[in-house]
């Protein structure tokens, strides 16, 4: 294409910064499969900086869930419910264990999102991964959270695969604005352990 080497070494440099290029020393550069992770590191840096913008990641997610909450009910992609399925029993699991509970609940976000059968979507919901990370282990860790807590959030999740399982796309949509619901007095009780103030 008549471009200079410094000026080839440059963008393949940008390329791999952003998550899109592979490269390694004395060997061919090469394209890597789409994903979220260039997303997911901009979430990342975003959510680290304050309580607030947990707070705003947490409504944004909202937004953005509850469509693909209601596109999960409709198609029912079983690639997708497989994966929720999966991660209730890792939820269940793992409740006690802020670790393990979070890394499910991931998982189970991402079946949600596969559920759609939207591969857009789904690397959608895999650049959010930090920032469902961040929420849930801060929520996690939450020195007041109990058995019965953990198990409520559990239930949620549940409620909400059983909604798209049975294709009901109102009934997935409320079950989404439950459980987020249930995440923002999460956030206030944080905020205030923490003496930050609530947007």
């Amino acid at each position: 294409f008549g471009v200079s080497k410094p000026i080839a070494r440059e963008a393949l440099r940008q390329l791999t910064s952003a998550g899109l290029v592979s490269t390694q020393q004395g060997k061919v550069a090469r394209a890597k499969a789409l994903s979220g992770e260039p997303m997911d590191r901009i979430y990342a840096y975003a959510v680290r900086s304050s309580l607030t913008r947990l707070q705003e990641a947490n409504e944004m997610r909202r937004v953005i869930e509850v469509g693909i909450a209601r596109l999960a009910a409709e198609r029912r992609d079983p690639r997708g419910l497989d994966l929720m399925r999966q991660a209730l029993l890792d939820m269940r699991a793992g409740i006690g264990k802020p670790g393990d509970f979070t890394q499910a609940d991931i998982m189970f976000h991402l079946g949600l999102a596969t559920a759609t059968g939207n591969s857009m979507i789904r690397i959608q919901m895999e650049g959010m991964r930090s920032v469902q990370r961040e929420v849930s282990e801060l929520f996690s860790r939450r020195s007041n959270r109990t058995e019965a807590d953990w198990r409520a959030t559990v239930e949620r999740h549940q409620a909400i695969h059983d909604a798209i399982a049975a294709g009901d796309t109102d009934l997935a949509d409320r079950r989404v604005h439950e459980h987020f619901d249930a995440a923002d007095i999460a956030s206030f009780e944080v905020a205030d352990k923490l003496g930050e103030p609530s947007p």
